[in-house]
């Protein structure tokens, strides 16, 4: 790949308050942690412009046991730069045109001004053709345990509002907005430009910042508000945030604050008019949810959490999630009946145990978060609300949280296995349906398999080794195995390491009465033609089972005979059929049911899993197909926000 070389031999110019601030950099320090990137940023906002100017002070850490001469840093503001970069020409040049023409105006990026060392040394940059990977070479190599303290000025254009990040009108919510040094993982820097699909990954730190906005906007970010004071026309916020691996922040003049406290935890609601209502419902889902993971997970570790509701005009900003920071919400006052609200509080607010405290690979593995967040988010709702909060008001219609999802996505399971770079999904449907649908269903099923209290221990084993670490899938499997066994790694492995769910259906059902003897018997001279007599009367029944796809896994069936009696086995056989016959039941069978307590969630057909002799051929699995159309037609209006 050829790069663009842009080497920096130029004044480093600041001015007025700029200037005062960098200097401030080097005077107040945050208090020191182990971890290997630590950040004290000064950033203001230039709204005429739509641009932040920025400088730096990184203090990072060489991890590895060889020495390091150059640095990887992410530039993710890069993407909306041109038409052409990896993320916007694949997502398409409809995508970005649904929010306006490609104008300077709209598009966004990010660049070093200046880069130095802590002994004043410039330091050369180099892009990728991308832009949202630069490479700086060192004029001195880092040794293995070494650290490196590097200043460096940044500019960078926001972009109108798309993919959570950016302006429109007054609402600015602002991720991804400075260069970030990339995570070295045994040597090897983990570095990858923004493709489609992917998150982030970074090394956790402290993050010291101070942000400038013009007097009338409030902000909010990540990490702790240290003080905030007015300087002229200015006001100056600063923050710190401790052990996270990202910094966010919002501004907005209409902002209103509502606040509250639960077990020692600061929770900030930044809300538009008129959504106190609102409001008042994500902090109570809020509260419950820190005390759900408290019992079933772990503490909360972090004394604050600021959660932001974007304006009506800001819903592209909703639903993402930054340590200790989440975006819920669309701005409106969804009906209670409609658990909107409580859905995307639930899911962000898991993220932040399974992406900010867990912090596992989003560019590889996303379905160590999504999945793990789904799953939470199910758990979540179900307690807080009940099994059948989820249903659709109408017409008394019946069903779950699990079918919620079950018929929307089932369709891309065969696609993508789970495990996989998130840019190599076929369709952004199959990314989303392979990593956040189909591990929580696979979590949902192995809780059933296990049950709930050793599925808690499990993740609670989980959550108290990896915090503040970055584990990998073998981590996740390993760990499955020591606690709940070979059989719980087995089955984890089978369904997220693979594409595919086995569909399994009820063939053929016959049952007839079994009939008397007439015929020979013996042979010979003893060959006798006879007739039996009547015998107590008996029915054979022959039941033909088939799976489609796969991979396999055994599944319970069970008979029921309109006597009441019953035959229960597992099917574990690897063949895609199965005959089950009987020539001596006392009563013709009633009910065919494959998985009959509903354990297995990764069937994409409900409907075909069971065979019911009162109901005729035309009705079977109607039900199931009624639920399946209502919920398309209530997800797509969740949609539409």
């Amino acid at each position: 790949m050829k790069s663009k070389v842009n080497i920096f031999r130029i004044n480093f110019r600041l001015r007025g308050w700029t200037a005062i601030l960098f200097i401030g950099m080097m005077v107040v320090r945050p208090p020191v942690i182990h971890a290997e990137a630590d950040y004290n940023i000064q950033v203001a906002l230039n709204v005429a412009a739509r641009k932040l100017e920025g400088q730096a002070l990184l203090t990072w850490r060489n991890p590895s046991n060889r020495p390091v001469n150059r640095l990887c840093f992410h530039l993710y503001m890069n993407a909306f730069r041109n038409n052409q970069t990896y993320l916007l020409k694949r997502l398409g040049p409809r995508f970005y045109e649904r929010y306006g023409p490609f104008t300077p105006e709209r598009a966004g990026f990010v660049e070093f001004t200046h880069v130095v060392t802590a002994k004043g040394q410039l330091v050369d940059v180099r892009y990728d053709d991308d832009g949202t990977i630069a490479w700086l070479d060192l004029p001195e190599s880092i040794p293995p345990g070494g650290q490196l303290q590097l200043q460096y000025s940044f500019e960078t254009k926001l972009p109108v509002l798309i993919l959570r990040t950016g302006y429109v009108g007054d609402f600015y919510m602002v991720g991804q907005w400075f260069p970030k040094i990339a995570r070295m993982e045994r040597g090897r820097w983990h570095c990858e430009p923004f493709y489609p699909f992917s998150e982030f990954y970074a090394d956790f730190g402290t993050y010291f910042v101070s942000i400038q906005v013009p007097v009338r906007f409030v902000v909010g970010a990540s990490g702790r508000l240290l003080d905030e004071h007015l300087q002229g026309e200015w006001k100056i916020s600063r923050f710190i945030a401790e052990r996270v691996h990202d910094f966010a922040w919002t501004a907005y003049p209409d902002y209103r604050l509502f606040e509250q406290e639960w077990r020692g935890h600061r929770i900030r609601i930044f809300y538009p008019p008129g959504h106190g209502s609102g409001a008042r419902r994500i902090g109570e889902t809020v509260q419950h949810a820190l005390g759900w993971f408290a019992q079933h997970i772990g503490e909360y570790p972090y004394s604050v959490l600021t959660v932001v509701e974007p304006p009506i005009q800001g819903f592209r900003a909703g639903g993402m999630e930054y340590p200790t920071l989440i975006v819920t919400g669309f701005g409106l006052n969804w009906p209670k009946w409609l658990r909107m609200t409580d859905i995307l509080a639930a899911h962000e607010f898991s993220h932040q145990y399974w992406y900010g405290v867990v912090a596992t690979d989003e560019t590889h593995h996303a379905w160590m978060d999504e999945g793990l967040a789904t799953y939470s988010e199910i758990r979540l709702l179900d307690h807080r609300l009940g099994l059948g909060a989820t249903r659709v008001p109408v017409l008394g219609t019946w069903g779950g949280y699990e079918e919620l999802f079950q018929g929307r996505s089932m369709a891309y399971f065969k696609f993508d296995r789970p495990d996989q770079p998130s840019r190599a999904f076929q369709s952004f449907s199959s990314y989303v349906a392979n990593t956040f649908v189909k591990p929580a269903l696979v979590l949902r099923s192995l809780e059933r398999i296990v049950g709930t209290k050793a599925m808690d221990r499990f993740l609670k084993r989980y959550y108290e080794a990896y915090r503040f670490r970055h584990p990998g899938p073998r981590d996740f499997f390993r760990l499955a195995e020591a606690v709940l066994g070979t059989r719980a790694r087995r089955f984890l492995e089978t369904y997220l390491l693979q594409p595919g769910v086995p569909d399994y259906l009820v063939r053929r059902v016959r049952c007839h009465p079994a009939e008397r003897f007439v015929g020979y018997r013996d042979y010979a001279e003893e060959r006798r033609f006879k007739e039996a007599e009547q015998p107590p009367r008996r029915y054979h029944c022959r039941v033909e089972l088939r799976r489609y796809g796969g991979p396999p896994w055994p599944i319970p069936v069970r008979m029921t005979l309109t006597s009441g009696d019953t035959y229960q086995f597992v099917w574990k056989s690897k063949r895609p059929w199965f005959e089950w016959a009987r020539d001596d039941l006392v009563a013709p069978l009633d009910r065919v049911e494959i998985d009959p307590s509903w354990t297995f969630l990764l069937d994409p057909n409900r409907a075909n899993n069971g065979w019911v002799r009162r109901t005729p051929v035309q009705l079977r699995g109607a039900k199931y197909r009624l639920w399946m159309w209502l919920t398309q037609i209530y997800l797509s209006l969740l949609g539409l926000g």
